[in-house]
């Protein structure tokens, strides 16, 4: 049998263990939420338009791996894109998350996206509807940025999936 002051020692150590584990669990909770803010956020921007909020979630590093088409490397080029984009066309975004996994200060969240594009002159427009995978990090003050996106496109009219 174990002394008395060798059971306290053993004791006080499973205990604090055991609040070690639940504050990662707890931080890890809170990590997971402030991921979901950001894309709520970064969908937010894109549906009001403007270039430079939305740029605010890109990691200066930022790679965009589109399908069919060179990837798009870095905050200038991404902001010429989007600012096409958005010098032509409105837009109506609904994005899932079906999976985030946070490891310190890198994420990535995948989910299905479909996004509304409606011509600001004229009857164009275009449906973008796919499947992404973006890499998230979180830098200091700018919190989570965008680091990496990959899409697959799907046709127009592919229903999102649902997942279980």
């Amino acid at each position: 049998m174990l002394s008395y002051s060798v059971q306290k020692i053993v004791i006080r150590s499973l205990l604090l263990s055991c609040l070690m584990c639940f504050s990662a669990v707890i931080n890890a909770d809170d990590d997971r939420d402030s991921v979901v803010q950001m894309w709520s956020a970064f969908e937010t921007a894109i549906e009001a338009g403007e270039v430079d909020p939305l740029m605010q979630f890109y990691h200066d590093d930022i790679v965009v791996y589109v399908p069919g088409k060179p990837a798009a490397a870095g905050k200038v080029l991404n902001r010429k894109r989007n600012q096409e984009r958005f010098d032509n066309f409105t837009f109506v975004s609904t994005q899932t998350l079906d999976e985030i996994e946070v490891h310190g200060d890198t994420a990535f969240l995948s989910g299905n996206f479909w996004i509304e594009g409606k011509a600001k002159q004229g009857d164009g427009g275009f449906v973008a509807t796919g499947r992404h995978i973006v890499l998230l990090k979180r830098e200091g003050s700018r919190g989570w940025q965008v680091y990496r996106d990959f899409y697959q496109a799907l046709p127009e009219d592919a229903r999102l999936p649902v997942v279980d």
